[in-house]
């Protein structure tokens, strides 16, 4: 197994991992996903066996914020340790910024085992209300919870989280609430 920094090259194999993984809601269509590439911000860590993309995390650089957006392995390939793998060597490359992602709320077995897994690999569940805005035009938003690596997060930096979130990765307003 290699790691290495995906390109466009390997888009196929990354996208077929992603409609496999994610519902719609939770991507972006093929063609707005591939223009991704061309962001310097945005970059895909994958797994390859053979050449072939096994598992993948895709994430953005956002300041002191990293934000792991995609993170999926072949269902073949699932249950081996390769994400806990991917997931270590990828908080390694990024130690001295505050990672971040969204979770399903544990609302039975599956997602409690995915919230799981991330606290296994140094994550926490913060606490507060979040909605990921629709990903793409003609797509829902949807609940989640928001993981931090290292530590829960206070309320202040939470919010900063979800406003980098929501302006550089939705382009949306943030919405105004009582957190």
């Amino acid at each position: 197994m290699e790691v290495r920094i995906l390109g466009q090259d390997d888009f196929e194999g990354v996208y077929a991992i992603l409609e496999e993984s994610f519902p719609p809601d939770e991507r972006r269509t093929k063609r707005e996903q591939r223009t991704l590439l061309d962001d310097p911000r945005y970059s895909i860590l994958g797994l390859c066996e053979n050449g072939a993309v096994c598992a993948f995390l895709a994430s953005w650089t956002l300041g002191e914020v990293v934000f792991i957006e995609h993170f999926a392995a072949k269902a073949e390939m699932r249950g081996r340790g390769l994400g806990s793998m991917l997931l270590r060597e990828f908080v390694k490359r990024h130690t001295k910024k505050r990672i971040c992602l969204e979770v399903e709320p544990k609302v039975d077995t599956l997602t409690a085992s995915r919230i799981r897994f991330y606290e296994r690999n140094g994550f926490y569940l913060n606490p507060y209300p979040y909605v990921q805005p629709a990903m793409t035009r003609g797509r829902n938003a949807i609940p989640l919870c928001v993981m931090t690596c290292g530590a829960a997060v206070d309320r202040l930096e939470f919010c900063e989280i979800r406003r980098v979130l929501y302006t550089e990765i939705y382009h949306c307003p943030v919405p105004e609430d009582s957190l």
